[in-house]
């Protein structure tokens, strides 16, 4: 289980947004290296950037964060459909781990059990049953979270996302788009988003954050790119030795 830490408890009105970006060539560097997917250094970098960032503030906890991932579960024959066929599952960050490498190798882990609870559960998506509530009941629920979390600080979250977008450049009339920057939502207990997309190139690291759990969310941004660096590194080092 995770232990309540930062990021978790009542949202505040205010919000931190903040971008960073980092060449695409070197996750996949990476993921090459190390034979993982660029959805486990995704999610190895992540969990250094939160470390550090809440080791800075005496607020590491010894347990694994746990994060909130939207998954695809769209079926071959619904391509070309409209609308989102995604669902939500949670997975432990290695945050408690100090070797970025060690950390590696556990988000891989956990990455692919994700995937196989998602093969084996397709057809019971929360989300879905959300949808079909009355909006009273959605309403009273939402309503009823946020008086427990102000009494009780209940494991807290962080919200990871990672979404392959176009390889090429895209066009306007206007010209070509230059970057795309997504952004991702907070919510109790969670009060920090981390959403990423690949575009022409570029992984971009979008954060979204309440303010008053994350007033320097710039510092935190510097921790993905000083964790992609560190992580570049090793797995470079580690091709040496072989």
């Amino acid at each position: 289980d995770a232990s309540p830490h930062a990021f978790g408890g009542s949202l505040t009105p205010g919000r931190a947004f903040y971008f960073t970006t980092v060449p695409l060539a070197s996750a996949r560097g990476i993921a090459k290296t190390c034979g993982v997917t660029i959805n486990d250094v995704v999610l190895t970098v992540a969990a250094g950037a939160l470390r550090n960032y809440l080791k800075e503030r005496t607020a590491l906890p010894d347990a694994p964060l746990v994060a909130s991932m939207a998954a695809s579960i769209r079926q071959p024959d619904q391509r070309n459909g409209w609308g989102n066929h995604v669902t939500n599952r949670t997975l432990r960050l290695p945050t408690h781990l100090a070797d970025p490498l060690e950390r590696l190798r556990y988000a891989r882990l956990e990455a692919d059990a994700v995937k196989r609870d998602i093969a084996l559960r397709a057809g019971a998506q929360f989300v879905e049953w959300v949808e079909l509530a009355p909006p009273f009941l959605v309403k009273a629920g939402s309503w009823l979270m946020r008086r427990v979390v102000g009494r009780v600080q209940p494991p807290g979250t962080v919200i990871v996302s990672n979404v392959r977008g176009p390889a090429s450049p895209l066009y306007t009339t206007h010209g070509p788009v230059e970057n795309l920057v997504s952004v991702g939502h907070v919510r109790v207990v969670a009060a920090i988003n981390i959403t990423v997309w690949s575009y022409a190139g570029n992984l971009n690291f979008s954060l979204m954050g309440c303010k008053k759990a994350v007033p320097d969310i710039e510092r935190l941004a510097e921790g993905l790119l000083a964790a992609m660096a560190g992580l570049r590194q090793l797995c470079d080092e580690q091709e040496g030795r072989q």
